[in-house]
Formats: C-alpha cells, structure tokens, sequence
C-alpha cells in the first residue's frame, strides 16, 4: 500500500538518478486516467481522423466502461459507466465459475466460447445484466 501511496515520489527520484535534477519531473510526470489510456491507445494510432471509441474492462479508478469521441489529435470523454456496473467483473465471475484462475484465465473462456452454445444468454440477460439506452454523462 505504501508503494502505492507514493507511486509519483519514487518515479520522480528514479528520473532524477537516471537523468539529472536540471528536470522538474514531479511537474512533468502525469497519471492519464484508467480509460482515457485505454481509448488513446485505440485512436492515436488507428488510421482514423474521427472515431468513437469504447472501452470496457474491469475497473479503472471508478469507471468500467467508457466512451470518448476521437478527432485529429484530440480524444474527449463523453460517456462513463461507474463501478459497480461492470461487464469486465461480471467476465471474471463467469471465469471463477467455470473454474478458471481470475485476472488470469479470462483469454481462455474467451479462447473456448466459440466451441459453446449460447444456451444460458437469455437468462443471463433477464437475471443478471440491466440494459439501458443511456449511460452516465460526464
């Protein structure tokens, strides 16, 4: 927790042993947010000039799902869904459940799902996942 709590303070004296103290790194060294990352490194590097762009995981900071409007060099956030609404940890049950390890075992029900039957999907969407039209606004 403690490592943790000072994440910015040991970055910034690792820099300054590598490369000097003339930098004020604690000035330059930002943390993007969990989501905006996530949706940077999908539309900066994608040959669109204009995109929407959806992200989904688990949790990040408080948002599970988010959507940003991509444009030139610029990304804006438009759209979040906040923990605990998560198609991401509701992934990981399903992966405990059928037996596999947490956070480390999803790329493998994800590798098995097109051997399976969609059997369960109406249930799962009556009992378990709350559709709506709309998510937050930022």
């Amino acid at each position: 927790m403690k490592e943790k709590l000072f994440q910015k303070k040991v970055i910034t004296d690792a820099l300054k042993f590598h490369f000097g103290k003339q930098i004020d790194w604690q000035e330059r060294l930002l943390f993007p947010e969990h989501h905006l990352s996530h949706a940077a490194s999908a539309f900066f590097p994608s040959p669109f000039e204009e995109a929407a762009v959806l992200t989904m995981d688990g949790v990040g900071e408080w948002t599970t799902t988010s959507m940003a409007i991509g444009k030139g060099n610029k990304l804006q956030m438009h759209k979040e869904i906040h923990f605990p609404h998560s198609l991401g940890l509701l992934y990981s049950a399903f992966t405990y459940y059928t037996g596999f390890k947490v956070n480390s075992g999803e790329y493998k029900v994800m590798g098995l799902a097109p051997y399976g039957e969609p059997k369960y999907a109406d249930i799962i969407r009556k009992h378990l996942i709350d559709i709506r039209e709309e998510p937050t606004s930022i």
